[in-house]
């Protein structure tokens, strides 16, 4: 059981506002970290380096349509994510608007956490550098 520090109010974005704009110190008693070879860890690495991170962003970097399925998830594991709505237009014939929302890691760590989660996102980009490595070696051409 962790001692949470996310704030949640169903069906409304969760903005900086929320907390009125002061960051919440989190310790290893407020936060559990995803397994290292998810979708979850690789949103997490993102946004953990300072980041903000789009559904689109996320899609284009891990070909996945679910980052909001993992931002609910990550809420529920003690990571306080806060929503930046934005809005664009569309490159469509008709322009139009659309609104998208960037999700950003809102937290300081005490220091102890701090060297787990430097040791969490090298562990994930260890990880996907020797999938990356992997598949080249699977998917070299043979002459």
């Amino acid at each position: 059981m962790i001692n949470s520090k996310v704030i949640r109010r169903p069906y409304h974005h969760i903005t900086r506002a929320d907390y009125h704009d002061a960051k919440p110190l989190l310790g290893s008693e407020n936060v559990k970290f995803p397994k290292i070879p998810s979708l979850q860890a690789r949103f997490l690495t993102v946004v953990l380096s300072g980041q903000t991170l789009s559904h689109r962003g996320f899609d284009f970097l891990a070909h996945s349509y679910r980052s909001s399925s993992f931002v609910g998830e990550l809420r529920d594991k003690g990571w306080p994510l806060v929503n930046h709505d934005k809005i664009a237009l569309t490159g469509d014939f008709v322009p139009r608007t659309a609104t998208f929302t960037d999700y950003e890691l809102f937290a300081t760590f005490t220091p102890e956490l701090k060297i787990r989660v430097d040791a969490f996102q090298k562990s994930v980009n260890d990880f996907l550098k020797n999938t990356k490595e992997v598949a080249l070696m699977i998917n070299k051409p043979s002459h």
